[in-house]
């Protein structure tokens, strides 16, 4: 028969454990808001002293509620996102330079010199319309010579975008394997690593902003992180990232310990805010260029044929 101490020492351990799951879930309240939180949960185990009559409750631990199947789905629609996101923003700032809607862009200009050279055709002779014609004219050729320009330099800011978001996301893959051993730490020694947990998979879901990546768990605990068709994040080893350009001036990204072709890592990144400034700067940008130097041809082709 249970002693008074005992039933004191049960009624005790229960409050205990009791109050712990009420702090659990305060905190989780608390940080409804907060980003990058991830909700807890109390793990209570029974408590079995020298027999059933003695059996109380104990705190194992507590555990983060979070799916890392939701999480892989998350981060998929996350690259997909940031990558149009990215397409948008890019391809406003080039209708910006071919700005109809305005009357400020090279449509203007072509439409102001078809323009004069109907009021020519209506008064050949006349001193103030000829004028008209070459100013018109000249304004076409100047802005024929512009918008390359501006096109180039748009080029030149995407590939420093590039850099600026592949040393961004080497910042954040440093910081997460040194979260990794600061979690095995805490977990060897018996702590809590929750709040540790929470700020290492913010960081990977910046992460997944910047490129596709897959994360898996190892028996250990520790995530292994891979994107672009290589191992980015294992424990606590990460790899670098580079950009730099090919022989034909386009955006590569490889490893920056590999000067191996086979390293260039570009054609997986799979989206994200990295794929959208390479996408823009080697493939539309290219494109529109080519189709503004065949307008310009066009135009010049058909003026000379008169």
């Amino acid at each position: 028969m249970a002693s008074l101490n005992d039933l004191l020492n049960t009624a005790k351990n229960a409050l205990a454990a009791q109050s712990f799951g009420l702090n659990v879930a305060g905190q989780n309240v608390t940080n409804l808001n907060t980003d990058g939180y991830v909700r807890r949960s109390a793990d209570l185990e029974t408590r079995v002293h020298n027999g059933p009559s003695y059996e109380s409750i104990n705190v194992a631990g507590l555990h983060r509620i979070a799916d890392i199947y939701a999480e892989r789905r998350l981060n998929t629609a996350m690259v997909l996102s940031f990558a149009a996101e990215e397409r948008n923003t890019n391809l406003t700032v080039v209708e910006a330079l071919f700005n109809d809607v305005a009357g400020a862009g090279i449509g203007a200009n072509i439409d102001s010199l078809f323009a004069s050279f109907s009021e020519l055709s209506a008064n050949p002779n006349e001193p103030t319309t000829r004028s008209t014609v070459l100013q018109r004219a000249e304004e076409f050729t100047q802005r024929a010579r512009e918008t390359p320009r501006e096109l180039e330099v748009f080029r030149q800011d995407e590939h420093d975008k590039a850099r600026s978001l592949v040393r961004h996301g080497n910042e954040q893959s440093a910081e997460v394997t040194s979260l990794n051993r600061r979690i095995q730490v805490a977990e060897a020694g018996g702590s809590d690593a929750a709040d540790l947990k929470d700020r290492r998979d913010s960081l990977l879901t910046n992460l997944s902003k910047l490129i596709d990546i897959r994360r898996c768990i190892t028996e250990s605990g520790q995530p292994v992180v891979q994107g672009a068709g290589t191992t980015l994040i294992e424990s606590e080893n990460y790899r670098d990232l580079a950009v730099d350009l090919d022989s034909n001036g386009n955006i590569r990204t490889l490893p920056s310990r590999s000067n191996e072709a086979a390293g260039n890592m570009t054609n997986l990144l799979g989206g994200g805010s990295l794929g959208g400034p390479v996408e823009t700067r080697d493939v539309y940008l290219p494109a529109v260029n080519t189709q503004l130097d065949q307008l310009v041809f066009d135009i010049a082709t058909a003026f000379d044929a008169r």
